[in-house]
């Protein structure tokens, strides 16, 4: 697995997270798992800055994991 570690833009996760994360300015770190012979994305993993001022609580951390690629499925109505 490919470890690739770095910061992206909190305004660029809202569509991801389908407006989960709710960092609209400045960067959050990122950490990419990427599989070696696939090369595809296997995990991601955020970390959302704590707001201004707050110091006594941990930062939120969100993982979101991807498998299955290419796996067929259906989605029925409810």
């Amino acid at each position: 697995v490919y470890h690739l570690r770095g910061k992206i833009e909190a305004s660029k996760l809202n569509s991801l997270t389908f407006g989960l994360i709710a960092t609209q300015s400045g960067d959050v770190d990122i950490d990419v798992y990427i599989l070696k012979k696939e090369k595809d994305i296997e995990q991601l993993v955020l970390r959302e800055p704590l707001p201004e001022g707050v110091t006594d609580e941990d930062p939120t951390v969100w993982t979101i994991t991807f498998a299955d690629y290419g796996k067929a499925f259906s989605i029925e109505a409810p």
